[in-house]
Parts: C-alpha cells; structure tokens; sequence
C-alpha cells in the first residue's frame, strides 16, 4: 500500500523534499533512489509499460504473441498490474478473455488496495460495473467475482495516522496536541503487535525509531525516520511478502480460478510482491501463471 494523502499534505512533503535529504515514498519520488542502494530489484522506468512472466525465477518479457496466447489459452493464471490507486482498478482487464468467462463462471477473484469496509462502503470506486453485473432472470447465475480486499484495516489505519501525525509536527507543530501524542502512541502499539512474531526486524526497526522521541513523545524528533517507515519501508518489508503468501495459499485452494490483483506500481518494483509470490510456487504448490505489469494504466494487445 502506499498512502493515498491529500494533495495538501503532499505539497508540503513535497517542499521539505527540496530542503532536506529525508523522503517519503510515494509511487515512484525521491525516496525510490535511496532505496536503490539496498534492493536487489528495483525496475527501469522504461520497463513499466511492459508485461512479464516467470521462467524459473527469472523475470521475462512476453511478446504480443505470447500475450494473446496466455490471456485466452484457459489456463488458471494470476494477472498482476501497478493499478491499485485507479478509481476503479482493473479497466484493462474488461478486455481479457479469460478473465470474462472466469466471471461467467464464477471463479474470478479481484484482489483490490484497499480494505474490505472501503469497498463496502463505496463498490463502484474499486469495482467496474461489469464484474457486478448481477444474472437477470435467464441469465447464467454463476456470474460473478470474488471480491478480496487485500490492506489489514487496523494496521493501515495505524500507518496513516502515524504518517498524518509525523507530518503535522514537522509542519504545524502547534496542532500536535497531547491527545494526538498519546493516539500515536497507541497506533505505534498496534504496528508492533502486527509485526511480531514474523517481523522482529521491521519491529525491532519501529522500536529503534519510537526510542528517540525521548520520555516526553518529541515526535519531531522521529518524524523524517517514520514518514520513511510509515510510507516505504512498512510497504516493502511487510506488505509485500504477506500479500504474496496470502494470494499464494489462496490459489492453491482454488486451484481453477483466475485471480486479477491490483496494486501501487511501486509494490511491484523493490522487493516486488510478484517475486515473493514466485518463489512461494513450490512451497504452496499452486500452477497458476503469474504475468505482471507495473503500468498503472496497463494497456493489452489486441486479442
């Protein structure tokens, strides 16, 4: 996941940027170069437009041919693209063969970035109408997509409003009142319950970081450490293994459907989530295919 903060709050984070060596990630910003010198796969620009496949654990290109063939070939496969922050994700995939009679058959799975009362609350943000198209009365009643929001509520809300928090006492550190100080305290309670016990390190790191604020909470002499942490690191470290393994034993289970995920472009490029998932193949022992882009517009070839 990567944050969703208003464009208010960017165009301060933005400014700071420009004044200090510290960065927040957000897509693909400043912060992504740093994280350059410690990620063995971070992705060329240029290739984002394209779409791969595994061969092994290696990452390979796929032709226009082999596109077409893949997308219509019947095959379960899992469909990944950087379109996790569209409103709705998935446009490209409407376009998909093998995704429509997944959906004709009700075995199509749309992993979605965000949580489950998000989508709830507001379907046709994150879902195309044509996968809630509801059977009419002659209709094939097996139409239908599972819908799987895939952010932890608790531990997303718990990073939000560290970062939103961090943000104010650098900026307007007048705001940052004793209530919001201890409603810190309590979000950074919740992160480190999350990350134990799979997680020492990423916990032992956020331990590291709380322990400067002092006795007295001075967040602002955290606050550049946790915007990094709450807006990249958390993301790279922990989001994108568990979301691996999660789709990972999700296939296996359903060893016939075809899984569509969305997801933030940047997920895809350090420590990508897909290569995760590659490697989790033997251990969870699912077939599916796994092709990706990490375009946040994907666009296919004409099928």
């Amino acid at each position: 996941m990567e944050h969703k903060y208003s464009e208010k709050e960017q165009q301060k984070q933005k400014r700071r940027q420009l004044q200090s060596n510290n960065a927040t990630h957000h897509d693909s910003n400043p912060l992504e170069l740093e994280l350059e010198k410690n990620s063995n796969s971070v992705t060329p620009a240029d290739h984002h437009k394209k779409w791969f496949t595994y061969e092994g654990d290696k990452e390979v290109e796929l032709t226009t041919e082999r596109m077409k063939e893949i997308l219509s070939n019947k095959q379960p496969k899992i469909i990944i693209a950087g379109d996790g922050h569209n409103k709705p994700p998935f446009q490209y995939a409407k376009n998909i063969p093998d995704v429509n009679s997944s959906f004709d058959a009700g075995t199509l799975q749309l992993y979605i970035e965000a949580t489950d009362e998000q989508i709830n609350e507001n379907k046709a943000e994150y879902i195309p109408k044509e996968f809630m198209a509801k059977p009419g009365l002659f209709m094939n009643k097996n139409r239908r997509a599972e819908i799987v929001g895939w952010e932890d509520s608790a531990l997303s809300n718990a990073m939000k409003e560290m970062f939103d928090l961090s943000m104010t006492s650098i900026s307007e550190p007048t705001k940052l009142t004793e209530k919001g100080i201890s409603s810190f305290y309590e979000f950074y309670m919740t992160a480190i319950q999350s990350f134990l016990p799979n997680f020492k390190k990423l916990g032992n790191e956020l331990n590291e970081i709380m322990a400067k604020a002092g006795s007295k909470g001075e967040l602002e002499n955290v606050a550049p450490e946790m915007l990094r942490f709450t807006s990249g690191t958390w993301r790279d470290e922990y989001i994108n293994p568990t979301l691996a393994e999660k789709i990972a034993k999700h296939a296996a289970e359903k060893e016939n459907h075809t899984f569509v995920v969305s997801i933030g472009d940047a997920h895809l490029s350090i420590n990508p989530m897909q290569e995760h998932l590659n490697k989790m193949r033997e251990k969870f022992n699912f077939k599916h295919q796994i092709i990706f882009t990490r375009d946040k517009a994907p666009t296919l070839p004409i099928i």
